[in-house]
């Protein structure tokens, strides 16, 4: 109690830095891999020991000589079939070539653990996509789960929350390192008070 706030602040600054650092770096390194292609490359080198990225597989085309659909409501038909699962995303064909996308997550914060579909628009046969029984490595699984990671969800609501405060802390290093630099260049010194004689001579 008693501090001022330059005390308060400086002591902000190094605790809270010093105890959010690790997280700050993986929330930045994990950050910085959606912004830089050389950045990509090297992190996958790094997390999988270098071995070479796994081609993903292609999602497919629909066959375009087919006039009819099978189905009066294809996007119904695609839930009937998969609406036991936890999690399930449907994105749909852009064009006539392209294709019904069916995502199926069996828990949130895991795009490793995904699974998903290329659905031919008229048939709905599976045409591509990626299965969860794929064999990768875990520095494989590692860079898979890269968003999972950087945004808190791998872990459920602890690593979201812990995600969160260590963003808040590392917004507020700059601001509060900026405010030492300050007064330790220009910040205002109190000048030295001379002493006054009141003898008489």
């Amino acid at each position: 109690m008693g501090a001022n706030w330059k005390r308060v602040n400086l002591d902000l600054h190094n605790v809270l830095g010093f105890y959010t650092l690790i997280f700050t770096v993986i929330l930045t390194v994990t950050g910085v891999v959606f912004t830089f292609g050389w950045f990509d490359d090297g992190y996958h080198w790094l997390v999988t020991g270098g071995k070479a990225r796994l081609e993903h597989p292609h999602k497919g085309l629909s066959d375009t000589t087919r006039l009819t659909s099978d189905f009066k409501q294809p996007d119904d038909e695609i839930w009937r079939r998969y609406q036991q699962q936890q999690h399930v995303r449907i994105n749909y064909p852009k064009d006539a070539k392209d294709v019904y996308t069916v995502y199926l997550n069996p828990t949130t914060g895991h795009n490793d653990m995904t699974t998903w579909y290329g659905l031919d628009q008229k048939s709905l046969s599976v045409v591509g996509g990626v299965s969860k029984d794929e064999q990768i490595s875990f520095g494989q699984q590692i860079y898979r789960a890269n968003f999972d990671i950087h945004v808190g969800t791998i872990g459920g609501l602890p690593t979201k929350i812990l995600a969160s405060l260590a963003s808040l802390v590392g917004a507020s290093l700059p601001v509060t390192g900026f405010i030492i630099w300050y007064n330790r260049k220009w910040g205002k010194k109190r000048k030295p008070v001379r002493a006054t004689s009141n003898t008489k001579a």
